[in-house]
């Protein structure tokens, strides 16, 4: 989900195509990276995109709350994590979702407008995959709740996979810190986020 700086109050921040020289967090490695600074926080994007899968790692650290207008990319299969914090979507056509910090949604959406806020100052992570079909093609023989994303209805509707809001358990947590400390050089990294991301749909 990408925040939109086009529209109030997002578009009073200032964007650096780059993280803070003083940051010393997770750091999405091989990533597309970006921050943006105003009164009220910094916020902070890092973007993995490969053909087969699409890597998020967003932070938020807020002075005071913050509500701002946002999109939802169409996606085959997409999970969205809340690592820290509780955070509140609406996505348009889905409505409202809550996510407690550990609980994760899986859901296949077509591209939606949407909505992020979060209730009061403090630190924020978000972390989310999306899956190609062919990633999620190889796993439909064990899952069959995937079913339904191959279907007719599935190409032109937006619809929840799981119910929202459930733990993400602590091998599912182990994976996102694996991705997030990854050991490697960038392009033996791609490789590894590809095998993790494949390891973070079967759990």
């Amino acid at each position: 989900m990408d925040p939109n700086f086009d529209k109030p109050p997002l578009k009073e921040f200032r964007m650096t195509a780059s993280l803070p020289g003083n940051y010393r967090g997770l750091v999405l490695r091989g990533g597309v990276w970006r921050s943006a600074e105003a009164e009220t926080g910094i916020i902070l994007l890092q973007d993995i995109v490969q053909p087969a899968f699409r890597i998020q790692f967003h932070v938020y650290d807020l002075l005071k709350p913050l509500r701002f207008a946002a999109s939802q990319e169409k996606a085959f299969v997409v999970a969205f994590l809340a690592l820290k914090n509780s955070i509140h979507y609406f996505i348009k056509g889905l409505g409202r979702l809550h996510l407690r910090q550990g609980e994760f949604a899986i859901l296949h959406t077509q591209e939606r407008d949407a909505i992020a806020r979060f209730e009061k100052a403090g630190a924020y992570q978000s972390f989310e995959v999306c899956w190609s079909d062919a990633i999620v093609e190889h796993a439909l023989p064990y899952f069959s709740s995937l079913q339904a994303v191959f279907s007719t209805a599935g190409s032109v509707k937006s619809f929840y996979l799981h119910p929202p809001g459930q733990p993400a358990g602590s091998k599912a947590l182990d994976i996102v810190q694996d991705i997030l400390k990854a050991p490697y050089d960038e392009p033996v990294t791609k490789l590894y986020f590809e095998y993790k991301v494949r390891e973070y749909l079967l759990s």
